[in-house]
C-alpha cells in the first residue's frame, strides 16, 4: 500500500501532545511505524519535509539533536517524491483550493496512491479519487 503522509500527521508524531491540540499522536506514530516496518510505503515531498522542519522548530541544541535523528529516520523510511514545475502547473490548473496540497498530490503520483493520510481531509477529498483519511481512520482500517 502506497500512501501520501501529510506533514500535519508527521508533526503530530514528532511533537508533544500538548503542542498539537486536536492531533492524534498515537495513530500518527503507528502510521510511521508501519512505514518503518515496510507494511506501508509512505510518500513525502521536499515541501512536506520542509514544513515539518519549520513546524518542529529544532532550535535548542538538545532538541535539535533529537529532531535531527527523527528527521533522518523519516528520510530513511519514506519514499521521496520530487516536485517539478509540471506538478506545480497541474496543481494550479486543478480544482485544489490549497495549491500546496495539489502539488503534494501530483508529485506523489496522484492516481498511483492507495490513500492520503492527513488531518485536513476536506482539503483533499473534494479533489481526488483516492481514499483520504485521518491517521486514526487509517490505523483502524488498515493496521489492525
Amino acid at each position: 500500500m502506497r500512501v501520501l503522509i501529510d506533514a500535519n500527521v508527521i508533526v503530530d508524531a514528532l511533537l508533544p501532545v500538548e503542542a498539537r491540540l486536536g492531533g492524534d499522536k498515537a495513530s500518527a506514530i503507528r502510521v510511521l511505524d508501519a512505514v518503518a516496518e515496510g507494511t506501508v510505503r509512505g510518500v513525502i515531498t521536499p515541501i512536506l519535509f520542509a514544513f515539518v522542519v519549520h513546524a518542529i522548530k529544532p532550535r535548542r541544541k538538545e532538541h535539535r539533536e533529537r529532531m535531527a535523528a527523527a528527521l533522518a529516520f523519516l528520510l530513511d523510511i519514506t519514499e521521496w517524491a520530487p516536485v517539478t514545475a509540471e506538478h506545480c502547473r497541474a496543481a494550479m490548473a486543478s480544482s485544489f483550493h490549497d495549491v500546496e496540497d495539489g502539488i503534494q498530490f501530483f508529485a506523489a503520483g496522484g492516481g498511483k496512491l492507495d490513500a492520503i493520510i492527513t488531518r485536513d481531509t476536506k482539503d483533499y477529498r473534494e479533489h481526488v479519487h483516492v481514499p483520504v483519511m485521518t491517521a486514526s481512520e487509517f490505523v483502524k482500517k488498515h493496521l489492525k
